[in-house]
């Protein structure tokens, strides 16, 4: 555990890293939601236009069996780039396209998928981001091959946010 909170702390100062300090508009947000590969996630991100961010999911029950067992979800770096639209407050532009990579601990694969999606702002600091694309397999370490591991699925995600 501790190595692995180690690791998200090294991602996201990385990820930090390349966004523009100098910008002053630039925000913390904090988001929480349910999505396909994510499963239900907690997100944290930085930035204005081009922001970047880590989140960690976490399913309840195993869909094959186990109803009460814990499984945990992949975790995420994510890139969002807002590009076009109007924005109701003085907010990102509400349309961006969204690029992330997964881990899943202990399944050894890594996730790519890539999004598009829209940001509904209520207020100036709340908001609700809908998403949708594709995630598929980059790689697995596995012995055993199976087809299911080499087939695109659709991907989305529904969530709200808190710009700090």
């Amino acid at each position: 555990m501790k190595i692995r909170l180690l690791g998200l702390c090294f991602m996201m100062t990385g990820l930090l890293a390349f966004c523009d300090p100098g910008f002053s508009q630039s925000r913390f947000e904090i988001a929480g939601g349910l999505g396909l590969p994510e499963a239900l996630a907690v997100k944290i991100k930085y930035g204005r236009t081009l922001q970047v961010g880590v989140s960690q999911g976490i399913w309840f029950l195993n869909l094959l069996g186990s109803p009460a067992e814990l499984i945990n979800a992949p975790t995420f770096a994510e890139i969002y780039y807002h590009f076009s639209g109007k924005p109701k407050f003085n907010e990102p532009l509400p349309w961006y396209v969204y690029g992330g990579f997964g881990y899943r601990f202990g399944e050894d694969y890594v996730i790519f998928c890539p999004r598009i999606g829209r940001s509904f702002y209520d207020s100036e600091k709340f908001g609700v981001n809908i998403d949708a694309g594709l995630f598929f397999f980059l790689k697995r370490s596995s012995a055993e091959i199976q087809k299911q591991d080499f087939m695109i699925w659709l991907s989305g995600s529904i969530s709200f946010f808190i710009r700090l």
